[in-house]
């Protein structure tokens, strides 16, 4: 039997308390986020007022709207994060937000639609700076959350980041499964360089297909059961697997909390749970305590199974066109994700 996986949880009771409570007034979560452009997500909210989100946007015109516009919890810098700090080129494609450090893998690309929105139509310079440089410029002791959107630079800008994956809690990477780019790390080296690290997958979001152009004929069309390019990959730290091995970690009790609530606002509340529990082997919480927190997380939420999936996809199918069927699944993709 499947079950319908949500993505975000609208009521996560964990995060909430702790921030209630001032669980996190002398450690907010701070979010480091890799490409933009478009604003910082909107969940980490829940988390305010403590927390911290320095984001990287190498367009600066885009980087200017986002401090102008944006709520104060985000500051949006004008550079790239990449492996090292110092210059390199940005290619910029004729869809701005694919604009990239790599260059276009032309003979893969155009055998797509989507390939001509991937066409470079010019080149920048634009500085660069790595992970472990943004902890020491921006004075953090750490960082709990990586989001990477950086077209074929998330390895590169990973590996510039040892101090600063050691101690994150979880991270969220856009990964690809073919090269669009010359050069570009493809999903399994990713993961690899990570699980090395005592992270886990948890989970693959906002699936991406293309189809070829010799079925894609307009912008509508080259959505669909395509060949699978590009995903959203959820990583958590693997806390209960680490303090089994070494009967702690560098994360201490205040991690933990972070790494539960992190879980709860992420639909994953049985590894909040033993997360929890983790702590309580390693004798930051009481078992009182964290069976208090945990309680927060032993709501039963409401889920699908595979006859109840089907019968609404029967129903929609019924009733919907497919062009306007594609259109609704984005929009209420969309609102889920807000």
């Amino acid at each position: 039997m499947s079950v319908y996986q949500p993505t975000l949880n609208p009521d996560p009771r964990l995060a909430r308390a702790l921030v209630e409570r001032g669980a996190l007034a002398g450690a907010p979560l701070h979010v480091i986020d890799g490409g933009s452009r478009g604003g910082a997500e909107p969940h980490w909210s829940v988390f305010l007022p403590h927390l911290r989100v320095v984001a990287f946007e190498p367009d600066r015109a885009e980087c200017d709207r986002l401090n102008a516009t944006s709520e104060p919890w985000q500051r949006h810098v004008p550079t790239a994060l990449a492996g090292s700090r110092g210059t390199a080129t940005l290619h910029l494609a004729r869809l701005p937000d694919s604009s990239t450090l790599l260059e276009n893998d032309v003979d893969f690309i155009e055998r797509f639609w989507m390939g001509g929105e991937l066409e470079h139509v010019g080149a920048v310079e634009v500085p660069t700076v790595d992970l472990d440089s943004v902890l020491a410029d921006e004075g953090l002791p750490g960082v709990d959350v990586v989001k990477l959107d950086v077209e074929g630079a998330e390895l590169d800008i990973l590996r510039g980041g040892e101090t600063a994956l050691g101690s994150a809690l979880m991270l969220s990477l856009e990964v690809w499964f073919q090269r669009d780019h010359i050069g570009r790390p493809l999903f399994g080296e990713i993961d690899a360089h990570l699980r090395e690290r005592s992270f886990a997958l948890f989970d693959l979001r906002q699936i991406a297909r293309w189809r070829r152009r010799a079925l894609a004929v307009d912008r509508e069309g080259w959505i669909g059961a395509g060949q699978l390019m590009y995903a959203n990959a959820l990583y958590f730290r693997d806390l209960p697997a680490e303090v089994a091995s070494t009967g702690g970690s560098s994360v201490g009790g205040i991690g933990a909390l972070k790494l539960a609530a992190l879980a709860d606002v992420f639909c994953y509340p049985d590894f909040g749970v033993e997360v929890l529990e983790a702590g309580v082997s390693a004798g930051w919480f009481t078992a009182a305590e964290a069976d208090r927190h945990a309680d927060l997380l032993r709501a039963v939420g409401v889920s699908f199974d595979s006859r109840g999936k089907r019968a609404v996809r029967a129903a929609v199918r019924t009733v919907l066109p497919p062009r306007v069927r594609r259109r609704a699944m984005s929009y209420v993709q969309g609102l889920l994700e807000a």
